[in-house]
């Protein structure tokens, strides 16, 4: 539903005609493969036949991705049907068991109540944040991979909801936050503030042009931040959570000694 802010077209009952430019834009859209994960296989195919003729600009084999993963791996149909009973299952508040493999590679088949769908676009991965269910109560928040489910089935609608999920969430949660001191180079703040969207943030400016950029995240996305944080080099200087601060140093110490060897 598009709102219009010139009240001669609130109440035009005739919808207005999509132009040239909103067409190649719908048309992108449907270019992409995730976009299956959010239409029906009806309403897809209506929309690709209707769209058919209209100049695509964007595919994907024309921008070359690097420290990436490449998504389209892993959109089958499996996928896209196991992405859609998790989104019913969200809806409907409805306990389901997943089939899927952990990060270390373990076999799983656990009954859990999907709470939400998380998305990072650095790393174009979608995770599924779901409450372990113990006779019938939630329990453990977790974190699942979605590309690792092999199968989604639903086993009950009714479960004990007299459960704060806020707070059993909140249990996830560091400690102490980190904190960045990011140095406007190379569009460094822009990339920072994009990354990180997916965790807690807030930010300040400081009187010297630099930002302070303060990251609640869960425990378990602690690697990968670690990592993130890595990723932008001088441009960050981690100025808060001990923990934090060391773990960059040994990291950045091996890695310096992987390309100079042991010589300072």
């Amino acid at each position: 539903m598009i709102e219009f802010l010139d009240e001669k077209y609130i109440n035009c009952e005739k919808p207005l005609p999509l132009t040239n430019i909103e067409k190649i834009w719908i048309k992108s859209i449907l270019s992409n493969r995730r976009a299956k994960l959010f239409f029906s296989e009806e309403s897809f195919e209506i929309l690709s036949k209707e769209y058919a003729d209209i100049e695509n600009i964007y595919e994907r084999q024309s921008v070359k991705y690097y420290d990436k993963d490449v998504f389209s791996e892993y959109i089958d149909d499996y996928y896209i049907d196991n992405f859609k009973k998790i989104l019913e299952a969200i809806k409907d508040k409805r306990v389901i068991k997943i089939d899927y493999v952990s990060r270390n590679g373990n076999s799983l088949c656990e009954a859990y109540l999907p709470y939400k769908i998380l998305y990072s676009a650095k790393k174009e991965k979608f995770e599924l944040l779901a409450f372990l269910m113990h006779d019938r109560k939630p329990e453990l928040a977790y974190k699942i991979d979605i590309s690792r489910i092999y199968e989604v089935t639903e086993i009950y609608r009714e479960y004990d909801d007299n459960y704060d999920l806020e707070k059993l969430l909140a249990t996830r949660m560091c400690e102490k936050p980190v904190v960045l001191q990011v140095f406007n180079r190379n569009f460094a703040y822009n990339r920072i503030v994009k990354d990180m969207a997916i965790y807690k943030c807030n930010v300040e400016d400081n009187e010297d042009g630099t930002y302070n950029v303060t990251i609640s995240y869960d425990k378990q996305d602690e690697g990968d931040l670690l990592s993130d944080i890595l990723s932008y080099g001088p441009n960050v200087k981690v100025i808060a959570n001990d923990k934090m601060i060391e773990e960059v140093k040994k990291r950045a110490l091996k890695q310096y000694q992987l390309l100079f060897g042991n010589n300072k």
